[in-house]
């Protein structure tokens, strides 16, 4: 999934650098609710902020499966500004579940067979 975090125009986060630090505590949370880094939420946010045509300053995070529901809940619970742009699973999720799922379907059917 990814998601498009905004500046928020007022609150305590109005200050230049509050992007930045909304980044920051997001990954802090993550880290702090799962050790194992295979287990994160966040795979990767876009390094440099962006303007849109409404010239709202924003950064993109590419969100794993795991995290969809915590990552929304802290921004929402935040009244951080934000947008879903894919709901999709990101390049690397999909890529294991093929690997997962599609390669060893076949072997299985040969399995089956040979057991009748």
């Amino acid at each position: 999934m990814i998601v498009r975090i905004f500046k928020p125009m007022s609150g305590n986060y109005t200050d230049a650098g509050c992007l930045d630090t909304l980044i920051n505590m997001l990954w802090s949370a993550d880290s702090q609710h799962n050790f194992h880094p295979n287990n994160r939420w966040i795979n990767s946010t876009t390094s440099d902020s962006s303007k849109d045509r409404y010239d709202r300053v924003y950064r993109d995070v590419f969100v794993n499966w795991p995290g969809r529901e915590p990552v929304i809940a802290f921004l929402s619970n935040s009244q951080v500004p934000y947008e879903v742009l894919s709901y999709s699973l990101l390049p690397h999720e999909e890529e294991a579940l093929e690997s997962e799922f599609f390669s060893d379907s076949g072997q299985e059917d040969e399995d089956h067979v040979a057991d009748c």
